[in-house]
């Protein structure tokens, strides 16, 4: 009687303990490609790009940084480096019960062989297997831009309804360091943010490419329940930028 209980505690433990853990098609694979250029569209040779797969834990949220949350299941299913036109292929396994599959681009991770730290690195994340058609996802070009041409954004808002706690929700599209984008919404949002320093205020502070105009778009209020969003065009000189938004 022992043995079988036992026998019935381990089944239990074994199968509870699967809805965790990632799991991969025997049978199907999937292409992701593209190509990455610099600031000036030229091509960029031997740079890191590898695909990130995770299953939430019992923390509940998946994340899109490797290692973030200790319960959850993660891979770095795949990697590789442009050649010298700046292209990337990789052929994978198909994920069947993940919670999020990422782009990672010249970022610093355990698989890095050729990690590029003149240049920025960047996530794309929120990837879905509808997104794939035919088993291939194409990510066209990514940018991303050398930093001895980086300088700093600096975006307050003020204002803000106590209702938000000082968060909104942003977008910015631009060449930004240390991006995160999530490839199922219409802009790029971007994550890297020092967060609110009262309950109207919220403070921003973003690496960006020198000589260029930054895209940002904020939540400025909810309407019969749907948000709606003030979009502003901020231009990037060769100097910080401090740009202040009166909510």
């Amino acid at each position: 009687m022992m043995k079988k209980l036992f026998y019935l505690i381990l089944v239990f433990l074994l199968l509870t303990g699967c809805d965790d853990r990632l799991e991969y098609s025997g049978t199907k694979k999937i292409v992701f490609e593209g190509r990455i250029v610099d600031e000036n569209n030229l091509p960029l040779n031997n740079i890191d790009v590898s695909v990130y797969v995770s299953k939430e834990g019992s923390g509940g949220e998946s994340s899109f940084i490797f290692g973030a949350h200790s319960d959850s299941d993660e891979d770095i299913i795949t990697y590789t480096t442009t050649d010298s036109n700046g292209y990337y292929r990789m052929i994978f396994p198909m994920p069947r019960d993940q919670d999020n599959i990422a782009l990672f681009i010249n970022r610093e991770v355990e698989t890095s062989t050729h990690y590029n730290s003149n240049y920025s690195n960047s996530i794309i994340t929120g990837i879905k297997p509808e997104n794939i058609t035919d088993f291939d996802l194409n990510f066209g070009e990514q940018r991303i831009f050398n930093l001895d041409n980086q300088t700093e954004l600096t975006v307050t808002v003020n204002n803000i309804p106590l209702y938000y706690y000082g968060y909104i929700d942003i977008e910015l599209a631009g060449l930004v360091n240390d991006a995160i984008y999530d490839y199922n919404l219409p802009a790029h949002f971007n994550y890297d943010t020092t967060g609110p320093y009262d309950d109207t205020s919220a403070h921003y502070v973003f690496k960006v490419a020198k000589n260029q105009d930054i895209v940002f778009t904020y939540n400025n209020g909810i309407v019969n329940g749907i948000s709606s969003y003030a979009q502003t065009t901020i231009h990037i000189g060769n100097e910080p930028v401090n740009y202040i938004i009166e909510y």
